[in-house]
């Protein structure tokens, strides 16, 4: 049903914002300012890529429309049907698109022509999640946190705002991330206030829950801004927790807080993933920028990936904002988004044997890239399912990618 929407909200969206011109699919893709990099050539003897190959589908230029401020990409994500992708603004737009087609359905706070000193500042959506539908709760509904310390729930057909909960513990102060977990029970948000709040998401009114608090010696809690929050897969009551204070925390619901922590990422962005007992950190800064983590054993990367194939000392121009594996059966593909020195995308597998899941000989080595983006990038994420990836960036350019994977040999 949702899928018939697409012309019809296409159609709103020209009849209520007529300023706003739909992103044709023609808009020359191989004209645009990036590339598609091919990996290294394989040496005799070793295996293929488990990426075959990554094709770009849209792109999406409101940057370019004349006269309005859409500003940087600052989140993107799929619905859990990878039908949609959400994709929120520095503007404080928000704009809901087809996930192949990157046809707009919906925007809302749409950006203004002209600037307007008389009206109150637009709060800026820093991060959104899709909502899975839950029987006799919010249909279709999208959730995001704003520069103004609010938590909003958009109903994402029609833009309407299902509910506002102004987080009284933020007091105004900036939300940079939420997250929900795996159960749909519980949501989380965190921000500048370098506060973890939790709120019942099977709750009419969404009561809060609980602050979660440091943990015992060695586990203070946050000191600085908190830019990325990611729960755990496996364990809907664990939550990962980085920002600016170089510490990733592990915290459990069931506790209240802090039970462990990874010392050294710097997190600016959505750049924490866990994968069955494996932790990806991306870092905004030049050195040891993109870390691998065994979790049984925290106290010890288990790699430090260079971004650069000639590194020296694990040094990089580039400085991630993302990072994230890809969600297939295997912990075998990963990859980060960076700004910086370079604006790109760049994709890792993993080599060599695997001494158990998860765990490969080899470490990760890098494959496939999307580079030469004309400004950094703030965000990307890899679709549930299909193998997509969409990628966001400074100035506004949104792009979606076809991925193909080799499915068997994920899977040895």
């Amino acid at each position: 049903m949702l899928f018939g929407l697409v012309h019809k909200f296409s159609k709103m969206v020209e009849q209520s914002h007529p300023h706003i011109k739909q992103t044709p699919l023609s808009n020359n893709l191989h004209a645009q300012n990036f590339r598609v990099k091919q990996p290294a050539r394989k040496a005799a003897g070793e295996p293929n890529s488990y990426i075959s190959e990554i094709v770009p589908e849209f792109v999406d230029r409101s940057d370019l429309a004349p006269g309005l401020h859409w500003g940087d990409v600052l989140c993107v994500q799929y619905d859990e049907h990878d039908r949609y992708v959400g994709a929120s603004y520095s503007s404080g737009a928000l704009k809901v698109l087809n996930s192949i087609s990157g046809k707009t359905l919906h925007v809302l706070n749409p950006p203004q022509k002209e600037f307007d000193s008389t009206k109150p500042a637009q709060a800026i959506i820093s991060a959104i999640k899709f909502k899975p539908h839950i029987v006799g709760h919010e249909k279709d509904a999208i959730i995001a946190v704003t520069s103004q310390g609010q938590l909003q729930y958009i109903n994402m057909n029609d833009g309407k705002m299902l509910k506002v909960i102004d987080a009284p513990h933020h007091r105004g102060e900036a939300l940079n991330c939420v997250d929900v977990n795996r159960t749909l029970e519980k949501t989380a948000i965190a921000g500048n206030m370098a506060q973890i709040h939790v709120y019942d998401e099977m709750s009419e009114n969404k009561d809060f829950l609980m602050t979660l608090k440091a943990g015992g010696v060695g586990l203070p809690g946050h000191s600085k801004r908190i830019f990325s929050l990611k729960f755990d897969y496996g364990n809907e009551n664990v939550l990962y927790s980085g920002g600016w204070d170089d510490a990733i925390y592990v915290n459990d619901l069931r506790e209240g807080g802090a039970v462990g922590v990874v010392l050294g990422p710097h997190i600016s962005g959505d750049a924490i993933d866990v994968k069955g007992n494996l932790l990806i950190a991306g870092s905004y800064r030049n050195e040891r920028n993109l870390t691998l983590f065994d979790l049984r054993f925290p106290t010890k990367p288990l790699q430090h990936i260079d971004m650069d194939t000639s590194s020296i000392n694990h040094f990089s121009e580039c400085l991630n904002y993302a990072a994230s594996f890809h969600p297939g059966p295997a912990q075998r593909i990963l990859a980060a988004g960076c700004t910086g020195g370079r604006n790109e995308v760049k994709f890792f597998e993993a080599s060599g044997d695997q001494d158990e899941p998860g765990i490969f000989t080899g470490g990760f080595k890098p494959s496939y890239g999307l580079v030469d983006f004309e400004k950094g990038v703030q965000c990307f994420k890899f679709s549930h399912k299909n193998d997509r990836v969409v990628v966001g960036t400074a100035g506004g350019l949104l792009a979606g990618f076809r991925m193909r994977v080799e499915k068997d040999m994920m899977l040895v």
